[in-house]
């Protein structure tokens, strides 16, 4: 009802609004067979994009992180696998001893500085707040950790006696990941918050700042063989995988409440996946049937939006795998996604999708 009233109010229909893209290609990233296979893995709001690759384009070559940006290109980070960067330009990851980093100068004029209190950092936000993972040595459970700076630590493993793993941070430090299987929200005021009351195998992946989570579920609810994937805020836990296919996984999820993601049908092995995003006004969409002549690529995964709605992820380019930046050109304007967004929020308003029973 609220996005209905949203569009009677400004005069015009949902489907008048087409979604397009205009690709830019970042570059070769071979290495999809190796121990490291090379990705894009976020980026933020001024176009910065990070990920990893083989050094010299050959795909048993040192896998090293980069940062690419379309007036500068790439940037080589060394060794490491660079997991987020914030819009300070600040980027963490880990290298391959099992140390976790903070890049607080991508030129790299300053080395990387190691956080001895992570095995790796897989979320950073505005306060340079991290949110990670800790293991005594290889054979030991992982732990959840919070690091709001280095004499404030929150193992969430410990706190609630489960192996874990935390993978966001938003500016509010509200963390997401996995605790026994099962995806959380956790805040140091309000506590934790498991995302399925019904206990299924979860994973939560990226959190915005108002709050709102993906991932992806094992959806025991239906005859799906696959993950799906979800969407939830203040207790509301909803399915948004309308394409029907066996499997889809939410990697992220910009202020405007757009997500992207992959879906796939598990009978056919050699699929890669599609990238898709979906939104309140929309639902799901293949992102191939939204480029505007990029007829040579297939896009396969979608692993990160910001909130101007650029999108990164890996694809094929006559067949060679490639990193992607889109970039919408003809889209309902960002107040409009926010403001049908907030109402969505307000009055529960998912249109054509299926809900689950309210979180704790």
């Amino acid at each position: 009802m609220a996005v209905s009233l949203f569009f009677a109010l400004i005069g015009v229909s949902a489907s008048s609004w087409a979604i397009q893209y205009k690709i830019t290609d970042i570059g070769p990233l071979p290495g999809i067979t190796t121990t490291l296979p090379s990705l894009i893995t976020g980026i933020n709001n001024s176009g910065d994009v990070i990920g990893r690759a083989p050094v010299g384009g050959s795909p048993s070559a040192q896998v090293n992180g980069f940062i690419w940006n379309q007036n500068d290109g790439f940037s080589d980070l060394g060794w490491l696998t660079p997991w987020a960067i914030n819009d300070q330009g600040n980027i963490t990851g880990n290298n391959p001893y099992g140390q976790a980093f903070i890049i607080s100068d991508s030129s790299l004029q300053q080395p990387p500085t190691l956080v001895g209190s992570l095995v790796g950092a897989r979320g950073i936000n505005a306060s340079g707040q991290l949110a990670g993972v800790w293991a005594q040595d290889g054979a030991s459970p992982p732990q959840a950790i919070v690091r709001r700076n280095a004499d404030d630590i929150t193992n969430l493993s410990q706190l609630y006696g489960e192996r874990g793993y935390a993978f966001d941070i938003n500016d509010s430090g509200s963390v997401v990941g996995s605790l026994g299987n099962q995806g959380y929200i956790w805040n140091q005021a309000t506590g934790l918050t498991y995302i399925d009351i019904q206990k299924t195998e979860s994973t939560a992946w990226s959190i915005n700042e108002n709050g709102q989570v993906v991932g992806w579920l094992s959806d025991k609810r239906s005859n799906r063989r696959g993950y799906s994937s979800f969407i939830w805020h203040r207790g509301q836990l909803t399915i948004i995988d309308d394409l029907n296919s066996e499997q889809s996984m939410a990697f992220g999820i910009n202020a405007s409440g757009q997500v992207v993601g992959t879906h796939r049908n598990l009978l056919n092995y050699n699929s890669m996946g599609d990238a898709y995003i979906w939104d309140q006004v929309h639902g799901m969409l293949d992102l191939d049937s939204l480029l505007v002549g990029s007829d040579q690529w297939q896009l396969n995964e979608a692993n990160g939006i910001n909130d101007l709605g650029q999108i990164v992820g890996t694809g094929l380019l006559n067949g060679q795998r490639h990193g992607y930046l889109l970039t919408p050109i003809s889209e309902p304007p960002i107040y409009a996604l926010t403001m049908i967004a907030l109402l969505a929020l307000l009055f529960g308003d998912f249109p054509g999708k299926k809900r689950i029973a309210p979180g704790i």
